[in-house]
């Protein structure tokens, strides 16, 4: 496969991995006064290293990031890469509003898993026919390309990627992404099942055996992106809608030995003053269970930035 090449938004070309923010909500935008701090768009992450850009999902969050790629904010030409973990409306509902997408010189390439008996191309474009939008895919500009992974394994430019099963209806692949200089594992609408008595109840072994591969996936990373939705008794409700109760995430990238977790896909219902309440019970039990791991809640305009064992955090707020 071809080399990714996107300059920085920075215009920085250094060997660190960059991470940052775009979209951190599940299930539905939420804009307003009480999201306006961790931010009410939907999935949508950049990765950056060298010269070189990997986009995660195609929330609402990539029109904000379309227009920093865009002239007069950018004048690169150089290729896109943009991984769906799945095709649900929260992942893909920005992806029209893409600004690079109507840019003739830009050549775009999507990768995911297989989404549909239709396959990906077929999946995402039915969602920009009429009546659901005025411009069809075969109508934008842009140079656009599909391709379903097959492997567990990837290659774009310095990213060596790896995937794993999600646990979430309708399936999905969560992602993780290798560089000399820092990993990150990106794991949304994820449902992490009970520690015990696999096959009970909504958990069945196929579901074990997923978490398990998902557990190698996530060994030792940098960063860990990874679905937060539930507080334990949220989640007590809503068992089998396919997302995480917090403190089995936070134990999960404990048993991982990642060093940061982020957490991510935040429920459209929490306000910015819970999600500070919700942060401070995650660190809590991290503390208790391992030392040192650092945990963060993702938040819209947050960069990270990792390099040879360092890690910078800085948010927009």
């Amino acid at each position: 496969m071809p080399d990714v090449a996107t300059r920085s938004s920075s215009g920085t070309t250094d060997s660190a991995l960059r991470v940052r923010f775009w979209g951190v909500r599940g299930s539905v935008a939420v804009p307003g006064s009480a999201t306006a701090r961790y931010g009410g768009n939907t999935a949508c992450v950049e990765v950056r290293c060298q010269r070189h850009l990997v986009i995660l999902d195609a929330g609402t969050g990539i029109r904000e990031l379309g227009k920093r790629l865009s002239p007069p904010n950018s004048a690169s030409t150089d290729r896109i890469w943009l991984l769906i973990t799945h095709t649900h409306w929260d992942h893909i509902q920005g992806f029209p509003f893409f600004a690079p997408v109507y840019e003739a010189r830009r050549r775009i390439g999507i990768l995911s898993r297989r989404a549909s008996r239709s396959g990906l191309r077929r999946t995402l474009a039915a969602a920009v026919e009429s009546p659901f939008f005025p411009v069809p895919l075969r109508e934008m500009p842009g140079s656009i390309s599909f391709r379903e992974l097959r492997s567990e394994k990837f290659r774009l430019g310095p990213f060596r990627g790896q995937t794993a099963p999600l646990n979430h209806p309708g399936g999905g692949v969560a992602f993780r992404l290798n560089t000399k200089s820092g990993s990150v594992a990106y794991i949304p609408d994820h449902e992490i099942p009970a520690p015990s008595h696999p096959g009970s109840g909504r958990h069945t072994a196929a579901a074990h055996r997923r978490q398990a591969r998902m557990l190698t996936l996530a060994r030792g990373v940098d960063l860990l992106i990874h679905d937060a939705q539930y507080t334990p008794a949220e989640y007590a409700q809503r068992e089998g809608w396919g997302h995480s109760a917090v403190d089995r995430v936070v134990r999960f990238a404990a048993e991982a030995g990642a060093k940061t977790l982020f957490l991510f896909h935040h429920d459209p219902d929490r306000s910015d003053a819970q999600m500070d309440q919700f942060l401070t019970e995650a660190r809590t039990l991290a503390r208790t269970l391992s030392p040192n791991l650092r945990v963060e809640a993702a938040q819209e305009g947050m960069e990270v930035t990792a390099a040879h064992g360092s890690l910078h955090v800085r948010s927009h707020s």
